[in-house]
Formats: C-alpha cells, structure tokens, sequence
C-alpha cells in the first residue's frame, strides 16, 4: 500500500494568513522576498502544468506520482481540487501544488513540487559535490598510512556519494591510535 502524500492541513475559518507551521511560514516569506507569485491554475491548459511540474519534481527525488492527472480531474467531480503555479516575475513557472478542499473549512496539500528553475541550488551542486569529494580524497591521501583509521567508502561501484558527511572510521585496537578511555 502506498502512502498518502498529505502534506498539510489548513483550518480554512481559522487560517488568519500566518502559518502555524514553521516550515511553511519560512517557506513563504522566502517567496516573498524572493518576488515570486502564486498563480491559481482555473483553465485545464494550467492545471496540466502545475500537474507536470510535480510529475517532473517526483520524478527527480525517484518518487514517481501515484495518479494521473485525468484521475485528478475525476476526483474534481467529487470534491473541489485546486491547482496552483509559483511563478517569478517573468511569469516563468517554478513550481506547483495541488489542494483537495473535502470540507468547506479545510484544505488538504497533496502534492507539490519545483521544477529545476526553481532549484537555483541545482546550478552549482554539481561543484560543492566535486568539492566535496576531493575533501575526501584529501583526508584518505592523508590517513592511508596510518593503522587504525579508514574512511568509510562507497560498497560498490553502483555507488555516487555525493561525500556530504565524511565519515572517519578509527579501530583502536588495530593502531596507534588510543581511545579516550585509555
């Protein structure tokens, strides 16, 4: 069984335009700064966006969408599903979400989702990850020679780590070097 991507929950008669949610709340005072808009998707011409900017996020985080956009246009039939663009202001389209209002006070976030421009991280990742890893390589340059200190690498070839978090492994037994407690 797949789990449902509820993301949020919003009492709509007690929404006073603040967010409750920390995350939520920093989320939108970035945009905010950051001059974006956000755009309700009303013609299916739109709403088929917002649904391929998510389609294309899950994509990308390999969690693909469980439901067609056509199944969400069935569902519409049942209940309101709203459809939202964030937008800059070239009205180009960054991201996107997609809301059930199952009750006349709540709204439910179901799906979201950014497109690459909507990653400006995604422009230089690439370089903090090769810089990443030749910090690893620095550090197993440095320690190959001493007993007792490894490195903990990839278990395979099939593996890419971006090296985020080097992790130093140090064997006291095997080496000079000594743990705190002796």
């Amino acid at each position: 069984m797949l789990t449902p991507d509820i993301t949020n929950l919003c009492d709509l008669e007690k929404f006073t335009g603040q967010f409750s949610d920390r995350t939520c709340r920093q989320g939108y005072m970035q945009a905010e700064r950051s001059g974006l808009i956000i755009i309700e998707a009303k013609e299916q011409a739109d709403m088929e966006i917002a649904y391929e900017v998510i389609k294309e996020n899950r994509a990308w985080f390999k969690r693909p969408i469980s439901i067609s956009f056509n199944d969400l246009m069935d569902i519409s039939r049942l209940w309101p599903v709203d459809f939202f663009i964030v937008a800059n202001n070239l009205r180009e389209k960054l991201a996107a979400a997609i809301f059930y209002r199952g009750h006349s006070r709540i709204v439910q976030g179901i799906f979201w989702g950014d497109n690459e421009k909507g990653r400006p991280i995604m422009e230089v990742i690439d370089e903090w990850i090769k810089r990443r890893r030749e910090i690893f390589d620095f550090y197993k340059k440095h320690f190959q020679d001493l007993q007792g200190i490894s490195l903990l690498e990839e278990p395979g070839d099939e593996y890419f780590s971006n090296r985020w978090l080097t992790t130093i492994v140090i064997h006291p037994r095997k080496g000079r070097v000594q743990s705190f407690r002796d």
